[in-house]
C-alpha cells in the first residue's frame, strides 16, 4: 500500500472514530433527558421519546437546560431556554432531613 492510500486511511478512521464519539455523546444526552423526564414527569408518551432519540445535540442541550426550570413537561421542550440563556443565581439551603413512615 502507498503513502497516499495510508493517510487517507487514517483519516477515515480518524473521522470515523470522531463521528463515533459524537454520536455516543448525543446518545448520552438523549439517555440523561429521557431519564430526568421520567423522574419529573413519569412515563413519557412514545412519541415524545421517539422526539428525544432523534433530536440533535444542540437542541438536546437546550432541553437539558430547560428541564431544570420546567414546570411541567410541554414547557421542557421550548426551542429556547427558559431563562433565555441567562445565569440564574440560587441560593442553595441545606435539605431538611427526611423522616421515612413507620414500617417502611
Amino acid at each position: 500500500m502507498d503513502s497516499w492510500s495510508r493517510e487517507h486511511r487514517e483519516e477515515g478512521r480518524r473521522e470515523g472514530r470522531q463521528e463515533g464519539r459524537q454520536e455516543g455523546r448525543q446518545e448520552g444526552k438523549a439517555g440523561a433527558l429521557v431519564e430526568q423526564l421520567e423522574d419529573l414527569f413519569g412515563n413519557l408518551p412514545s412519541e415524545l421519546r421517539s422526539r428525544v432519540l432523534s433530536a440533535d445535540s444542540a437542541t438536546l442541550s437546550t432541553w437539558l437546560r430547560n428541564v431544570l426550570r420546567a414546570p411541567d413537561l410541554e414547557s421542557v421542550f421550548n426551542t429556547e431556554p427558559l431563562n433565555g440563556g441567562r445565569t440564574v443565581a440560587v441560593e442553595i439551603r441545606s435539605p431538611k432531613k427526611r423522616t421515612r413512615p413507620a414500617g417502611k
